[in-house]
């Protein structure tokens, strides 16, 4: 439920349409990670580390 209540209210925000395609893929990349994480599906190295570094990227173009 607390997850559900987050991704509604992240859905709710006002995203320029300029970046709308962007956040879109950006929100799909995320919540499929985290399902991933779930499931205890193993991840590869390499892709976890891109993911890590897109994640940080992304803190820096939202602050």
């Amino acid at each position: 439920v607390e997850e559900m209540n987050h991704v509604t209210a992240v859905c709710q925000r006002p995203e320029s349409v300029q970046n709308g395609r962007q956040a879109l893929a950006d929100y799909i990349r995320v919540i499929q990670a985290e399902a991933a994480k779930r499931s205890g599906v193993e991840t590869d190295p390499l892709l976890a580390a891109a993911e890590k570094h897109k994640d940080k990227k992304g803190e820096k173009r939202n602050v």
